[in-house]
């Protein structure tokens, strides 16, 4: 369980919101990318801790989008809707699966069939950092 204040947490909604938009079941344009690099940007986090919240915090809740069997979503969350779902993650009891596996297995896992999809969108972001 991460325990985030009012100030931290409005802080990362739009950070959240614009990771997010990595497991966006479309082909980014590069506009999105160019505004989800802004984003970040403007959040005043470092590139090292920005790949910690994606890993995290964005992962763990939307991983399932890009799955193998999964009927993505195309359009986005609302911010809302990004922040309670973080939340409600964050704040809910670690899983055995979390408890057992290291957290690099753990990513790996989540990722998997949308790992280099996610991967090759981070890395066109971080280019623009």
């Amino acid at each position: 369980m991460t325990s985030l204040d009012e100030t931290e947490i409005k802080r990362r909604t739009p950070v959240w919101v614009a990771l997010s938009e990595l497991f966006e079941g479309k082909e980014l344009q590069d506009y999105a990318y160019r505004h989800i690099a802004e984003t970040l940007r403007n959040s005043g986090y470092a590139t090292q801790q920005l790949e910690q919240i994606l890993n995290e915090e964005i992962t763990p809740v939307f991983h399932f989008n890009l799955g193998l069997l999964a009927l993505p979503e195309h359009e986005g969350w609302s911010e809302e809707n990004v922040k309670d779902l973080i939340l409600e993650k964050l704040h809910s009891k670690p899983t055995l699966t979390e408890i057992l596996l290291p957290k690099k297995w753990l990513l790996k896992m989540r990722l998997g069939y949308s790992a280099s999809t996610v991967r090759a969108r981070w890395q066109v972001v971080k280019a623009m950092l």
